[in-house]
């Protein structure tokens, strides 16, 4: 090590160990971020089947208001409905307007449940942190409007075709109780906190 030092420095040296030891410990990083993501991804899915209802009822409330802008044809309403829970661009989502409007997503005895409060954290109240809630609000908008987002656009072009008064109770009726049937869906039961995450908090 002394020879080896005296021919390269120490600065040489420690660039050799930092070249030797950086692959392994970012392979030990990746490892567990990948396994933190996986422990999200299944909490999210269990959140998303739980808030569907209430998420497809606040997605309701806001298509009277999209269908103000007179869509011309049954296809510029399809384009409406199925950019609605993704949004065009990163930040543009439905998940992101739910979240600045102060909703946020407890959990109970290992079930979820959609309220709008104030943003706060208290892990004695099982928040979900800020992606997780964002990623469950996403796949439960998914699940109930971008998956039938044919049958919605065409029931949303019917009513604008028509002049009638298209009020939110009504598409809410339509969507969440007839075609997605997010609100008629038995109660999944609730799973181990840890069996979900691996051990881990969100």
């Amino acid at each position: 090590m002394t020879h080896l030092t005296s021919l390269i420095g120490w600065q040489g040296l420690l660039f050799l160990l930092a070249a030797w030891l950086g692959p392994a410990l970012g392979r030990s990083e990746e490892d567990a971020r990948t396994r933190r993501l996986s422990g999200l991804s299944g909490a999210s899915n269990d959140m998303a089947e739980d808030i569907e209802c209430e998420v497809c009822k606040e997605a309701a409330e806001r298509f009277p208001k999209l269908l103000e802008q007179r869509p011309s044809s049954e296809a510029e309403v399809l384009d409406m409905v199925s950019t609605f829970c993704e949004g065009r661009k990163h930040g543009d989502g439905f998940d992101y307007t739910l979240e600045q409007e102060g909703w946020v997503v407890t959990e109970l005895d290992g079930m979820h449940k959609l309220e709008r409060k104030p943003i706060y954290r208290d892990s004695r109240r099982n928040v979900m942190d800020s992606f997780a809630q964002r990623d469950g609000m996403k796949l439960a908008c998914i699940n109930t409007v971008k998956e039938y987002e044919s049958d919605l656009a065409r029931f949303l072009w019917k009513k604008a075709r028509s002049r009638g008064e298209l009020n939110s109770t009504e598409i809410s009726e339509r969507l969440c109780y007839k075609i997605s049937r997010a609100c008629k869906k038995r109660r999944r039961r609730p799973r181990n906190r840890d069996s979900q995450t691996g051990g881990s908090e969100l």
